[in-house]
This record gives structure tokens, sequence and C-alpha cells, in this order.
């Protein structure tokens, strides 16, 4: 099951956790992206399985050409990843104030839909498991510049694995504490 949104995205982008400030910046590590994008309409993909759980997005710019990716992962401390033009990021995080950035994403993000647009300008989504580290690919055109990306919040082999276990547990079993 696929969703798909529209943003307008300028020549600099966020792919982070919303929760996340510039200060917290560390590109080789996950924490926080800031890179020069193609600007323009970009088409955000939002794919979920048969339970309905997010298990990932992708998006995709007008120009889509590819010159090189680099593959990495993304640390989320609140649930929630997205990819936000600069001129909507806000380092205040107020998740209680409904009209900043973070409050905004943080409404989207715990709404029944679990994702959003945000001023037309980013796209925000609570990710499958909450909290953790998720993969993330970078796609770049020869100007250095993004141009598609996409993060995994749950892979194939993760619902593989979660679906054995709960066939194989027997839930009527006295739990066994160490």
């Amino acid at each position: 099951m696929n969703e798909t949104f529209t943003i307008n995205l300028g020549d600099t982008v966020h792919l982070s956790d919303p929760c996340y400030s510039t200060e917290d910046s560390n590109s080789g590590g996950g924490v926080y992206f800031n890179t020069p994008c193609v600007s323009g309409e970009w088409k955000i993909t939002l794919e979920k399985n048969d339970r309905g759980y997010h298990t990932g997005f992708r998006g995709k710019s007008c120009d889509y050409s590819i010159d090189h990716t680099v593959d990495g992962f993304a640390f989320v401390d609140s649930g929630q990843f997205g990819i936000f033009d600069s001129a909507i990021w806000e380092d205040k995080k107020e998740f209680d104030d409904p009209n900043n950035f973070y409050g905004k994403s943080c409404t989207l993000t715990l709404s029944e839909e679990g994702c959003g647009v945000i001023d037309g300008s980013g796209f925000v989504s609570r990710t499958a498991y909450g909290d953790g580290r998720y993969d993330l690919t970078m796609y770049f055109n020869k100007d250095n510049k993004l141009t598609q990306f996409e993060i995994v919040f749950v892979s194939d082999e993760l619902e593989d694995y979660e679906e054995d276990w709960e066939e194989d547990y027997d839930w009527d079993e006295d739990p066994v504490y160490i």
C-alpha cells in the first residue's frame, strides 16, 4: 500500500528526525543531514505493509539523475523522520506548540495517518518501531545535489522475523524472567 505526496523544496534540505537541531549536525553519523538538493517539486511515496505500518518512504525530485549514492543510516529519537526545506526548519523544539515547526511535525505523526506535509515544503512520517537506527540511501547528481532518497523503517527480513516469532510464540505460556 503506497500513498504519494507532493512537496516543493529549495536548494538545501534537512533529512532528519525533526527533534534534532543544527547543533547536532553529524553527517557521517546519521544524526542530521543538511545537503544541497535539486529544487522544485518532489514526489514523496510512503510505503505501508498490509498491517498499516509505515515501512519507509522515498522521495524523487523533478530531475532524478544519479551520479553517485551514499548509503548510511539515520538515528531517530522521537519516533519520526522527514525531509524538510531549510526555510521551514527551526531549532526551536516545543512539541506542544502547534504553530512551530516541531509542533507541526509532532501533530502530524501523532495523528491517525501518522504522516503529512508541513507548509508545502516538508514531509514527516512516524516510524514503524519508534526510536532507533534506520537505513538511509541518498542519490546525488553530478553537481552533488540530492535527487532522490529512501529510508527503510521495516525491512523484509524484519517483517519475516516478526511474523515467525508471532507464530512460534506460545502466548499462554508463563513468562521466564532472567
